[in-house]
């Protein structure tokens, strides 16, 4: 059986082309593509803030177990 925590999160970007380079930026991280390449810059930088939040989880729930109830 698997467990899963689902948490929604809203993030601002401000996207705006500079010499032709898109460039992402939400709370001093920047994210960069060329061209189209702009969404899988921001989807990359969604994947690696999931995977953050994923790591933070794992390490939380081994430092204590928490029971949920409905």
């Amino acid at each position: 059986m698997e467990e899963r925590i689902q948490k929604q999160a809203t993030v601002a970007l401000d996207v705006k082309k500079v010499d032709g380079v898109w460039r992402a930026t939400e709370g001093g991280n920047n994210v960069t593509g060329t061209g189209s390449n702009v969404h899988e810059a921001i989807m990359n930088y969604v994947e690696i803030c999931r995977d953050i939040s994923q790591a933070g989880a794992a390490a939380a729930e081994g430092a204590a177990k928490v029971e949920v109830g409905p």
